[in-house]
């Protein structure tokens, strides 16, 4: 009966070894931000704050040994052309032109609206890179007023 006790106690032992180092292992902890970006009178936003658990908001910079993974995007807007297409774009403004996400919406009849938009795979944005969230309407008025909240992680560059 011993050796049956030390036997499972034993499997239990490398059990629990294994399975702590299985768990530590290529595990990159991932720190969930949401980020807050305001322009009341333009339609861009390059300024983020994060919003703490407690709604308190910090300035918000990219530490230099993490990336920021953006997954979601939500934004509103005002004053834009009634009932015409308002394009939103997430760009990283110090690697190239182009946007690295773009979506599209409608205004209401005010010149209202807003955008939600789940980013497939994410965007990563590095250390020391300027991001922002732009809404235009192209050869029409643009939205003014935008309140953007991107949702991320940061993780381990």
């Amino acid at each position: 009966m011993r050796k049956v006790i030390k036997s499972i106690f034993v499997i239990f032992l490398i059990v629990v070894i294994a399975a702590s180092l299985l768990t530590s292992c290529n595990m990159q902890e991932k720190e969930t931000v949401t980020l807050l970006g305001t322009n009341a009178a333009g339609n861009d936003a390059s300024t983020f704050f994060v919003i703490n658990p407690d709604g308190t908001l910090e300035p918000f910079e990219i530490p230099g040994n993490k990336v920021l993974v953006v997954t979601d995007m939500d934004i509103t807007f005002r004053s834009a052309s009634p009932e015409r297409t308002v394009f939103v774009q997430l760009y990283l403004f110090n690697v190239n032109f182009f946007p690295y996400f773009q979506d599209v919406t409608v205004a209401d009849a005010n010149g209202d609206g807003g955008l939600h938009a789940s980013l497939q795979t994410g965007v990563r944005i590095g250390p020391n890179t300027v991001f922002g969230v732009r809404a235009s309407s192209g050869d029409v008025v643009d939205p003014a007023g935008i309140a953007v909240t991107l949702h991320g992680y940061l993780k381990q560059n």
